[in-house]
């Protein structure tokens, strides 16, 4: 009886591992996907840009 005791206490918890590999996993899954939300966001105020200095563009071309 005694010698089961100290068998479980000496076999590492594995659920409590799982776990921790899943919370850091899941941690790299909401990286990537903040990461990816901010390349659109990038692409798109790029495009703003390039949008806006055209506009500009022909505003000073006019009134000239």
């Amino acid at each position: 009886m005694m010698e089961e005791e100290n068998d479980q206490k000496s076999r590492p918890d594995r659920s409590q591992q799982y776990l921790a590999n899943e919370r850091t996993f899941l941690a790299w899954v909401r990286t990537c996907i903040a990461l990816i939300g901010l390349g659109f966001i990038i692409a798109k105020f790029s495009f703003f840009i390039i949008e806006f200095r055209l506009i500009l563009q022909r505003y000073l071309s006019e009134s000239n």
